[in-house]
């Protein structure tokens, strides 16, 4: 009976310390998850701006035939360029920013959202509605990444049509 006694407090210390060490480790996971979505959003959203600005650019410059007016109020023309050179100069920035947002979208998307880029890239010769309704699941595809919790991801799956027609609706892809 002795020894029961003696051994209570150390059990109770043993399982105060694995409650602790286990509770530190969820809590830590948790921590890293929250930061790895905002990471995420932070890149989904860079990269939304980016693929915007490009594709209205260059609707810009293809409606304009490519001005010199709006060459430089787009700040693609320097004093001295030519037009060919504003072009070829706004065509390149436009690449470099989306080349950068690409990677990022390779290091922290997830494989739904990368199996929905890789879609978007091959229907984008094609443009129109099969474009369109490719973005629209892109889009989609990285509000479920960056869901914050599980219910709110089912409750995205199971609104799926009416989520892509809203989507559908307010995008500026036409």
């Amino acid at each position: 009976m002795d020894i029961v006694v003696k051994i209570i407090p150390l059990i109770s210390a043993v399982i105060g310390g694995l409650t602790l060490i286990i509770g530190y480790g969820i809590q830590r996971r948790h921590e890293h998850d929250r930061a790895l979505t905002e990471k995420k959003r932070e890149t989904y959203s860079k990269f939304l701006e980016a693929f915007y600005e490009s594709y209205f650019l260059v609707s810009e410059l293809e409606q304009s035939g490519f001005t010199r007016p709006v060459l430089e109020r787009l700040q693609h023309i320097g004093p001295g360029q030519s037009r060919e050179e504003s072009i070829m100069t706004a065509r390149g920035s436009m690449a470099k920013e989306l080349a950068l947002w690409r990677t990022q979208l390779a290091l922290y998307a997830s494989k739904g959202v990368l199996k929905c880029f890789a879609e978007l890239l091959r229907k984008a010769p094609e443009g129109g509605e099969s474009f369109r309704f490719a973005f629209a699941d892109l889009l989609l595809e990285m509000r479920l990444d960056t869901a914050r919790s599980w219910r709110e991801s089912v409750l995205i799956r199971l609104r799926r049509d009416a989520t892509l027609k809203n989507i559908l609706d307010i995008s500026p892809l036409k």
